[in-house]
């Protein structure tokens, strides 16, 4: 799966990169303010790049996605997911970056989660920054993406039965059922029930609050959970062998844990 991840990631990057930044939708920007003359970024939208370790050979591409003054993360071809600082429309970005490996999976020091101390600067088309900690140094650069999708703008838009695979070793299956106001329930191969809200954000691209209860018996089960989720006409993971459709891409986190996932709607 993972070299057809980075295959698909390149080919879509190909097909839609545009320097018309993140977008805004109907949603209200934050004016933010940097310290460089009152100059601002509007970051709100779906990124695509990499980021690399110091020591390490080549990069590993990611996808994130960004809420202006809220949730951000980026999240790789091995589910691991990182939730960024909040990003308010400045230029500087300083923070912690907090990493969290996909459930199963630990990072190479053995840890399932970790913090970064992070530095960096944005545009309305680039994000790049450097992050230190854990013995480890390293960096990231995003570019803005357009993204496309058919048909669907709004949360009535996404009602029906969702089906889809964690991002991750085993790629376990989660299923949803959504209604049209935007209130979901559903089931994971790990044991776990789902229950949540997915709140719209923006129309073009969809972008999606997410806030989810995954509870069960299970280690999987992580509680309650905040994150972000957009939708495209991609199939970026190969999940489904590239077929045609709108696919719905989340990452949540909690102060321990975090997954991503795609589900193809109906």
């Amino acid at each position: 799966m993972y070299p057809m991840f980075r295959r698909c990631l390149l080919a879509f990057l190909i097909t839609l990169l545009s320097a018309c930044g993140g977008g805004t939708g109907d949603y209200a920007v934050g004016g933010g303010g940097g310290s460089g003359g009152g100059a601002t970024a509007a970051v709100q939208g779906v990124w695509i790049g990499s980021y690399s370790i110091n020591g390490t050979s080549g990069s590993t591409p990611v996808i994130a996605v960004i809420a202006e003054g809220g949730y951000a993360f980026f999240y790789d071809e091995f589910g691991n997911v990182y939730v960024l600082p909040k990003l308010t429309g400045s230029t500087t970005l300083k923070g912690t970056l907090s990493a969290y490996a996909a459930f199963g999976g630990t990072f190479p020091d053995g840890h399932t989660a970790e913090s970064f101390s992070l530095s960096g600067t944005a545009s309305d088309t680039s994000i790049t920054g450097t992050f230190s900690g854990n013995g480890e140094t390293g960096s990231f650069a995003l570019t803005s993406l357009a993204t496309q999708s058919t048909g669907v703008s709004g949360l009535a838009d996404l009602a029906g039965n969702a089906g889809g695979f964690y991002f991750g070793s085993g790629t376990a299956a989660v299923a949803l059922t959504i209604q049209a106001s935007g209130v979901f329930a559903g089931t994971d191969a790990n044991g776990c029930n789902l229950v949540g809200t997915f709140a719209k954000v923006q129309a073009n691209p969809l972008l999606v609050a997410v806030t989810v209860k995954s509870s069960g018996s299970s280690g999987a089960c992580a509680g309650s959970m905040t994150g972000l989720g957009f939708v495209t006409d991609s199939d970026l993971g190969n999940l489904f062998g590239g077929a045609a459709g709108n696919y719905l891409y989340v990452g949540v986190s909690n102060s321990n844990a975090a997954f991503a996932a795609e589900l193809r709607l109906p």
